[in-house]
């Protein structure tokens, strides 16, 4: 079609208003609006009162279209009828894509049980949630072995620290997963679970492996969706929306255990390392350390990644990640994670009791600047608070986006700050290191390395 008054089709506007609202007609919402919380609900009715101003213009346009059409032919049309239709076709078509965007967008945010058109489980899916379970396997035995090689060095100091940071966290892991089952069991659109499920629940919880059995179901939920036919689309449905829930929450509780835990032990064990390297006689617990230290960024960098690919997995609205990107968003948080774990740790081993002070106060800060996101993940005050708290500890070793929106400015404030906060701890570590050691140099042209890659 040409804009220009001279080749003009307005059932071309209705025609690719039935092509794009097709894809509309797929997402039918589980959850009624009346389910909503109050503030998902003030959500809703601005979102929806925007699409429906929207759709009255675009209607009123159409008409418009339509009444020249019928009263005209094209070749009699004067230039001001031309003018007049050709803004019009031109707003239709202009607004037509971001309206049915912002319809789909009301249906993937304010109904939490939507999910997108097309729905699929791979094995490379199952592979994904398999290697989940590994890491998180992987970071805790390398912790524990860690910890046993502290005991029997005789460094008890290093053996309860490392033993603190085991434990603390995944009790705190474990109390969110068991609220989260207790809120799911009052869900009237879940699942009814059977006695045997809560038992297995119960026995994972107490062994503080609460994301594995999440992991599991997870699996069980995509290999039940994957047996369904067509005719069993409803059905199908429901499992894979089950199968998003628990691999979400699993995620989500990874998440939380990786930065409490696993980012923690990092400092720890990379500081150790620093401190006791020019002592003999501790090959083996060296090498555990560096194990230890690999599993734990691997951990880290994967569950930041299968967070924000589960997550746009569930929207409808969004487009799913492929591998390539999965694949640079990994390395992203890799070196990124990597810098500044290695400044911190270079700080620590020449300002032991320090590290703390500024770990405290940039937690302090990031947990004033979520707050004032004002973030809606929890159902009240306190949770909301909590939550925010546990985010404020991930924004110690990275950004991790805690509302919708544009994002841009969040993180070049951000990354900004922590450069900055990074630059000026090494400078001072450099200041203060013997010169004699000979990792002096090599770590500070590593970080800038690790860390703008």
């Amino acid at each position: 079609m040409i804009l220009d008054g001279t080749d003009i089709d307005p059932d071309e506007i209705q025609e690719t208003e039935h092509h794009q609202q097709q894809p509309q007609q797929q997402l039918e919402p589980i959850t009624t609006k009346n389910d909503l919380s109050p503030k998902k609900k003030q959500q809703f009715i601005r979102s929806t009162s925007s699409i429906v101003t929207k759709d009255s213009r675009l209607m009123n346009e159409t008409k418009s279209v339509k009444r020249y059409k019928s009263q005209v032919s094209k070749q009699s049309l004067s230039p001001s009828d031309r003018n007049q239709i050709n803004r019009s076709i031109s707003f239709a078509l202009t607004h037509r894509s971001s309206l049915l965007d912002s319809k789909l967008a009301v249906q993937a945010v304010d109904y939490p049980d939507s999910i997108p058109a097309y729905m699929s489980f791979t094995y490379l899916d199952i592979l994904t949630l398999s290697f989940s379970i590994c890491t998180f396997l992987c970071d805790l035995i390398t912790d524990i072995v860690v910890t046993i090689c502290h005991y029997l060095n005789h460094d008890y100091w290093y053996f309860s620290l490392t033993i603190v940071f085991i434990a603390l966290p995944t009790l705190i892991m474990t109390i969110m997963s068991l609220r989260w089952y207790i809120l799911d069991s009052k869900d009237p659109h879940s699942l009814p679970v059977s006695t045997t499920q809560w038992v297995l629940r119960v026995i994972f919880l107490t062994l503080q492996l609460g994301p594995v059995m999440r992991y599991i179901d997870s699996i069980l939920y995509g290999i039940k969706f994957r047996k369904l036919n067509e005719d069993k689309q409803k059905a199908a449905r429901r499992y894979f929306q089950y199968m998003i829930y628990e691999d979400t929450d699993a995620t989500m509780l990874r998440l939380f255990e990786c930065f409490m835990e696993a980012a923690p032990q990092l400092v720890l064990q990379m500081t150790i390392v620093i401190i006791k390297l020019p002592e003999k006689n501790r090959d083996w617990t060296v090498a555990a350390q560096s194990i230890s230290i690999i599993a734990s960024l691997v951990s880290l960098s994967w569950c930041l990644v299968t967070y924000l690919r589960i997550l746009r997995m569930s929207l409808a609205c969004k487009q799913n990640m492929t591998w390539p990107g999965t694949i640079v968003q990994f390395l992203w948080r890799f070196f990124m994670i990597a810098s500044r774990v290695m400044a911190l740790a270079l700080f620590a081993s020449e300002f032991t009791y320090y590290i703390s002070i500024v770990c405290s106060v940039h937690w302090l800060i990031m947990f004033i600047w979520i707050v004032s996101m004002k973030t809606a993940f929890c159902t009240n005050r306190i949770e909301e608070l909590f939550y925010n708290a546990i985010l404020a500890v991930i924004f110690i070793f990275c950004y991790f986006n805690p509302v919708d929106g544009p994002s841009r400015k969040r993180y070049i404030f951000y990354y900004t700050v922590m450069f900055i906060e990074n630059l000026t701890i090494l400078l001072l570590w450099y200041n203060v290191c013997d010169p004699s050691k000979w990792y002096r140099l090599p770590a500070l042209i590593l970080y800038f390395v690790s860390f703008f890659i």
